[in-house]
């Protein structure tokens, strides 16, 4: 079995009332569209940061899991000052669990992106002060109103992101449940509506979204990443592009958006066990960009490790995509 592997999209949730009763969809499995059953057994595990989830990492062979709080964190709080004041505690949370176990846990932040300003100096605080190594934000923030979905590509974000090049942190932009309003297109098929296809829809369209905004001719540094083998970045590029060549339709960015997901973006595994696909994105990215992860507790631990140990694999790519490439991005000690 490969070990010392660093897994990077792995999610927890608090156990704090507060944080229960404000994003109530964390705990009722509507957000990610589990049945109650399943779901109390969901529960349990991203509550559990000791013996059931070391155990699995030690069976997996995982040395470190980079811990997130689920979906959809502080994104599913319209109200932008408890946001604010939600992310903090949170975070705070996060940093003392870690703390508590280092050799085995890192983290990364929560922010409310209801308030880009606030979002900033949330980032800066949890890096800087709490040794946070990112920021994992939940595709769109609902502003004001639970029906306002708000993507991060618009001009009132740039100081944000401004912020996240000088920091040198990556954004793990991770998906989640369209809004009803946003998702006419599958109404009556609910099982397109979670991890099935919609979510990799949305957080596809955010993608391009910054890529197309010009985001990344301004702030070249800024990292995203992207989970389920990049969505269905890898695989909309090259006809994204021809067509921009031929329709611009206005789009600000300078290059082509192949450029942008070469240099700025990260992908890992988490959730798409499908060798051929791994395949088609190193062609595309490279190894150098490619990352472990497993999704958990959505997915096993176990079955993940089964799969990619199983693939015939550079010894070289493979120590750099199960842990020399997280190092290197989030700037983990060795």
């Amino acid at each position: 079995m490969s070990t010392r592997k660093i897994a990077i999209e792995e999610h927890l949730s608090l156990r704090d009332p507060d944080f229960m009763g404000v994003t109530a969809a964390q705990f009722d499995g509507t957000e990610v569209g589990f049945p109650e059953q399943a779901w109390r057994s969901l529960t349990r595990k991203l509550l559990d940061l000791d013996d059931e989830r070391i155990a699995h990492m030690d069976a997996s062979g995982i040395e470190l899991s980079v811990l997130s709080v689920a979906s959809p964190g502080a994104q599913g709080i319209p109200d932008r000052r408890q946001a604010v004041h939600w992310a903090a505690r949170a975070n705070d949370v996060v940093a003392a669990r870690v703390a508590a176990n280092p050799s085995r846990f890192a983290a990364f932040a929560v922010l409310p992106m209801q308030d880009p300003a606030a979002a900033a100096r949330e980032l800066r605080r949890a890096v800087t002060e709490l040794g946070m190594c990112g920021a994992m934000v939940h595709s769109f923030s609902q502003v004001d109103t639970v029906d306002n979905a708000v993507y991060y590509d618009g001009r009132e974000y740039w100081g944000f992101w401004a912020t996240v090049e000088q920091l040198g942190v990556p954004i793990y932009l991770h998906p989640r449940k369209m809004l009803d309003r946003h998702s006419r297109m599958i109404q009556g098929h609910p099982w397109l509506a979670t991890a099935a296809w919609s979510f990799a829809v949305d957080t596809t369209t955010h993608a391009l979204r910054l890529m197309g905004s010009g985001l990344f001719d301004r702030f070249p540094g800024v990292q995203v990443v992207l989970g389920h083998l990049g969505e269905m970045v890898p695989f909309t590029l090259w006809r994204t592009d021809h067509w921009m060549s031929i329709e611009r339709n206005g789009c600000p960015a300078q290059r082509p958006f192949a450029e942008y997901f070469a240099n700025n973006f990260h992908v890992t595994i988490s959730a798409v066990l499908s060798t051929p696909r791994l395949e088609d994105v190193i062609e595309v990215i490279g190894t150098q960009r490619v990352l472990y992860a497993t999704d958990y507790p959505y997915e096993s631990m176990e079955e993940t490790a089964s799969w990619w140990d199983a693939l015939e694999l550079d010894p070289v790519d493979r120590t750099a995509m199960e842990r020399g490439n997280a190092i290197a991005l989030l700037g983990l000690n060795s």
